[in-house]
């Protein structure tokens, strides 16, 4: 997964999933560069910017209701 944000995809991508299964069960390794797409970075916004969104409480509950926490 390149430029994701997070670890520890096996089990929550499905394609890192399948390739790690892959090798672990048929001895099959993924191809050399191989990559999965991962989940979008979240929105962050500029330094300085004072909305209702933009506190500590706002950000710890969009973080855990995106799943979007550092693993």
């Amino acid at each position: 997964m390149r430029d994701s944000g997070q670890h520890g995809h096996y089990g929550s991508n499905p394609c890192v999933t399948e390739k790690i299964d892959n090798d672990l069960i048929n001895g099959v390794l993924p191809p050399s560069r191989s990559e999965c797409a991962g989940d979008p970075r979240p929105q962050v916004p500029a330094d300085g910017t004072r909305t209702a969104r933009n506190t500590k409480e706002a950000r710890v509950h969009d973080a855990v209701q995106h799943r979007s926490i550092w693993r």
